[in-house]
């Protein structure tokens, strides 16, 4: 059996076999002689023994609570990364699918550049008179710009559903605190089952607000009520993981944008506006 040796001049932690107890030697490193203690100056720790009541044939009822520790195991990073690759694959194909419904009119790309359409030669173009008369009271301009149809509406509604489980369980598995005991089973299903409801519920309040004041403003909303429409929206969503999940406000706040970074990315890739539009969604 190994003893533990520590040399005195150089600090140096080694050890060598139980022969040498009691002898003296060179240390290995600083060639300083040392002494090896002997068996008997050896300290051995023992496992602390189980106390508490027993049962009638001498045995404990109350047993130590051991900890299981939690690590992200092969199979759940082999799931992450394959919903992430799914997902780019449906938003490449979303994308090719809609392509000529997410594509802006000519007239409309021409009207937001502003100025009639011209020719070739660079002349305006004739317009007809109905068109250059101006809107009658009570009557409002067509919107320009792309119209979502409504089955990719039901698509993003959905997605942002699905996507909101995945994301939560990915988010909080990295963002955990580990000297806690992580929730598992039905505990961490039902945690789940909540953020899946409030996250996606943060696009509803958000889609539900500007449009019902879409009138108000065209080509999608100002940078002064997104700045404050956001923030609120992202304060809310994270007290609701910080609440469920027991995590710090902070790290809160990052798995809250977590699923709201995943949702843009994706409509950027679909090909939709990062944000909601008058004439979107």
């Amino acid at each position: 059996m190994a003893i533990d040796v520590i040399c005195a001049a150089c600090k140096t932690r080694f050890q060598v076999s139980d022969k040498f107890a009691g002898k003296q030697g060179p240390c290995p490193k600083c060639k300083a002689i040392i002494t090896v203690p002997s068996k008997k100056d050896e300290v051995v720790i023992h496992a602390p023994e189980v106390s508490g009541p027993k049962d009638s044939k001498g045995m404990f009822v109350l047993k130590p609570l051991t900890r299981t520790e939690a690590r992200l195991s092969q199979l759940n990073i082999g799931i992450i990364v394959g919903s992430v690759v799914l997902l780019l694959l449906v938003s490449l194909v979303l994308r090719i699918a809609y392509r000529k419904d997410l594509q802006m009119p000519a007239a409309a790309a021409q009207g937001t550049k502003g100025g009639p359409p011209k020719t070739k030669e660079g002349t305006p173009a004739a317009t007809d008179k109905s068109s250059k008369e101006k809107a009658k009271p009570g009557e409002t301009a067509p919107k320009m710009g792309i119209t979502v149809p409504i089955s990719l509406q039901i698509i993003l509604a959905l997605g942002a559903i699905l996507l909101a489980p995945a994301v939560a369980f990915a988010g909080y598995t990295f963002l955990r605190n580990d000297e806690l005991e992580p929730y598992r089973g039905t505990a961490l299903y039902i945690r789940l089952l909540i953020i899946s409801g409030a996250y996606p519920m943060m696009w509803g309040i958000y889609w539900a607000l500007f449009g019902y004041f879409s009138d108000n403003f065209e080509g999608g909303p100002p940078l002064m009520a997104l700045a404050m429409v956001v923030p609120l929206l992202i304060l809310a969503g994270a007290f609701v993981a910080h609440t469920t999940f027991d995590i710090e406000y902070g790290t809160a706040l990052l798995h809250c944008c977590m699923y709201l970074s995943a949702t843009v990315l994706l409509r950027l890739i679909i090909g939709l506006p990062p944000h909601w539009t008058v004439w979107g969604t």
